[in-house]
């Protein structure tokens, strides 16, 4: 009859794998070639083990198992191991089990029960995979030296032996040696496990009552190199506000291309007096700095005025994408409760909610005669109308569409334009926006609950932008803009080059197939271009030809393939590609990787931090952890965003 232990052992998906700090994703099939690495304790450290074993009445082989078992849980999480060790016999599954953060004496407990069990247990046959094996003193027959074990054929991912030798003044020492499968580990990464191994031992000898999850790991150097040395990325960067950089651009360049679309363009100087007039307007319906402004518009040059002049109010914009439905426009107007809502006249009038509007497609008309149109359509907005538009609007209000009396309104229109334009150029706009200051909510997706308003604030997006280490943005640049305003991609594609001396390219508003895309890249000679990793993939099967034309690719957002990538590189050998990573909540990018060939297998990369990022991946402790293990990623910098509205 079986017993109790061997029985949980079988079949083997009673436990999971273990994930090892491994340097390469496991094979297909292995090759079996092993290597070794070696530590020699001191003689200090030696005899602090030994006390350390005496005092929890346990053996030194059971000491230092219960120290691979602790060792092994902090990189991989696990709270049920089952390890080889080396019997009399024959090999022995010891299975070493616990929940929670027990003490280190804890673990040593549960090792010597595993040991004494397998023992009683030896003659029954054992068939599950074993990943380490473990071989203490009193298995290992003593050695002289520290010459390394032979190394050859190895049938597991780990094996560590542990044997006494005499050290230079005749004292007994300790020599750790490490078997490690040359498939899944480098020599540099095994001779760290074997480091942490010891610091460990030597933590939990001093304080075995350290729960395991405080049980130290990283040395010094180690540990300085993880948070400073990796995070040395402070670069300077300008501390203005997005507009005022904008507004730097417009005096070094007034006559150059700042937004072009089909048919039609706007020069630096031209889309800052659009986004004046829509800021002078802003700030008599009450706009002031940190105040959140809706911005209901399609993509098109009034969009992009329309968030330049929100944030020369001194406001914030917050995008609502005209695609949501009613119940979720409801929801993130009474959570935002913007100052302002701008639109146009058609996306405004089916938008609930009682903000002010203000709508963009009614723009340069005298205050008289916008009231006169607003009492007689019945609407709430503030309405500032080109001619022809208001035109247009008058003829249907009077029911007067013959040629003389359009043309009669044409020229009442017109000359009430010229006294708004003057009044308007003479005020000034003096908010004190600071980097602090907010410049956009975005709302998440809401998938794993109620959405969240991220505040993103200046400083935040100049971070991104200039002075970049990734990116070459500069005036040369024409960045085609397909990102909704309300997904945080258009941050890049928007002021990137607004900011920079840039051109922002914009396709037609709604929805477009790949062709319209390739279209767009040709016409208005891009330069630059970011794609979703789920788009990209599509681009890839579906031919990438169409962006030949392109000095850059940027992509991220989701898992990379690995093959798309290799045809990616191959179809477009002209265009560097860069893989991004970043949540919303870090303002875009945290990290970046320009991809170059040949690609290292395994999974693809996302790279190093871009310029004034910070980043840790720490334990629950919010402890850094070793080197190639699990834990969670933590950011920092001034990317970071300022955090969720309505909940500072």
């Amino acid at each position: 009859m079986k017993s109790p232990l061997i029985t949980d052992l079988t079949p083997a998906d009673h436990y999971s794998m273990l994930e090892l700090p491994a340097d390469r994703p496991r094979p297909p099939g292995s090759s079996f070639r092993g290597a070794t690495r070696a530590l020699r304790l001191t003689a200090a450290a030696t005899a602090s083990l030994r006390q350390a074993a005496w005092r929890e009445r346990a053996s030194l082989d059971v000491l230092l198992l219960a120290g691979l078992a602790a060792l092994l849980a902090r990189y991989s999480g696990a709270e049920d191991l089952v390890i080889g060790a080396a019997g009399p016999t024959s090999l022995l599954p010891l299975r070493i089990q616990w929940t929670g953060d027990p003490p280190f004496e804890r673990l040593v407990a549960l090792a010597d029960g595993a040991l004494r069990a397998a023992l009683a247990n030896a003659d029954l046959p054992f068939e599950a995979p074993l990943q380490v094996l473990f071989a203490g003193p009193a298995a290992v027959p003593p050695a002289e030296g520290l010459e390394r074990l032979p190394s050859g054929e190895l049938a597991v991912d780990l094996a560590l032996s542990v044997r006494e030798v005499e050290g230079g003044g005749g004292e007994p020492q300790l020599l750790l040696a490490l078997d490690y499968a040359v498939d899944l580990f480098d020599a540099t990464t095994a001779a760290r496990l074997l480091e942490h191994y010891a610091a460990l031992l030597a933590g939990a000898a001093a304080a075995p009552d350290l729960p395991l999850s405080r049980l130290p790991l990283l040395g010094e150097a180690e540990r300085h190199q993880m948070l400073a040395e990796w995070n040395d990325t402070a670069s300077a960067f300008p501390r203005r506000a997005l507009h005022k950089l904008f507004e730097e651009q417009v005096a070094a360049r007034p006559d150059a291309p700042a937004v072009v679309w089909d048919g039609g363009a706007l020069t630096y100087r031209e889309l800052d007096r659009q986004a004046g007039r829509i800021a002078r307007r802003l700030r008599r319906l009450g706009v002031e700095p940190e105040s959140r402004v809706a911005l209901y518009l399609e993509r098109s040059a009034e969009m992009v005025a329309a968030v330049l002049g929100v944030l020369k109010a001194g406001g914030a914009y917050l995008p609502i994408d005209l695609s949501y439905p009613r119940e979720r426009l409801e929801l993130l107007l009474e959570d935002a409760a913007p100052a302002a809502v701008v639109g146009t006249t058609r996306s405004l009038a089916s938008l609930p909610g009682k903000a002010p509007q203000l709508a963009v497609d009614l723009l340069a008309v005298h205050p008289a005669t916008a009231r006169d149109l607003a009492r007689r359509l019945g609407a709430r907005f503030v309405p500032d109308e080109p001619a022809k538009v208001l035109v247009d609007r008058l003829a249907g209000v009077y029911r007067a569409n013959d040629g003389d009396t359009r043309a009669l309104m044409r020229t009442m229109v017109e000359g009430a334009q010229a006294p708004a334009a003057e009044v308007e150029e003479e005020e000034e706009l003096s908010a004190d926006v600071r980097p602090e200051s907010l410049a956009y909510v975005l709302y998440t997706s809401g998938s794993t609950g109620t959405p969240n308003g991220v505040e993103v604030t200046h400083e935040a997006v100049v971070r991104l932008v200039r002075e970049t280490d990734y990116f070459p943005f500069g005036s040369g640049n024409v960045f085609l803009q397909i990102a909704l305003l309300s997904f945080d991609a258009s941050t890049l594609e928007l002021w990137g080059p607004l900011v920079n001396g840039g051109c922002v390219a914009l396709p037609p508003p709604g929805r477009f197939a790949l062709g319209d895309l390739y279209e767009q890249v040709e016409r208005h000679g891009v330069t630059a271009i970011f794609l979703t990793t789920g788009l990209f993939h599509v681009a890839v099967e579906e031919g990438l030809a169409g962006l030949a034309g392109l000095r850059h690719l940027l992509i991220g957002g989701d898992v990379m393939s690995r093959a798309h990538l290799e045809r990616a590189l191959a179809a477009l050998p002209e265009v560097e590609l860069i893989h991004c990573y970043g949540p919303t909540e870090n303002t875009v990018f945290t990290s970046t990787w320009r991809v170059r060939r040949p690609l290292a297998e395994g999974a693809v990369t996302i790279g190093r931090l871009i310029a004034n990022g910070r980043a840790y991946v720490l334990d629950p402790t919010l402890a850094p952890v070793p080197m190639g293990s699990a834990g969670e990623l933590y950011l920092s910098g001034p990317g970071l965003a300022r955090g969720y509205l309505h909940r500072r």
